[in-house]
C-alpha cells in the first residue's frame, strides 16, 4: 500500500531530524548522548525499509 510507504518515509525523516537536533544540542553542551545515535540508526533503517517497499511495489517481488 502506498500509505505505508509514505508514512515510512515521513517517520524516517522525522527520526533523522530529531536525532540531528539532539546531537547538535548535546555537542553544544559538551555532553555525550547515546540516544541520538540510536534514533538516527532507527531513522536510517526506516528509510531503507521504505525504499525496499517502494522497489517491491514498482517492480514486484525482488
Amino acid at each position: 500500500m502506498k500509505i505505508g510507504i509514505i508514512i515510512g518515509y515521513i517517520l524516517a525523516i522525522i527520526l533523522i531530524i530529531v536525532s540531528l537536533i539532539g546531537l547538535l544540542i548535546s555537542k553544544k553542551q559538551n555532553e555525550s548522548s547515546k540516544w541520538t545515535l540510536w534514533v538516527m540508526l532507527a531513522g536510517v533503517i526506516a528509510l531503507l525499509t521504505a525504499g525496499v517497499n517502494t522497489l517491491k511495489m514498482f517492480f514486484g517481488n525482488i
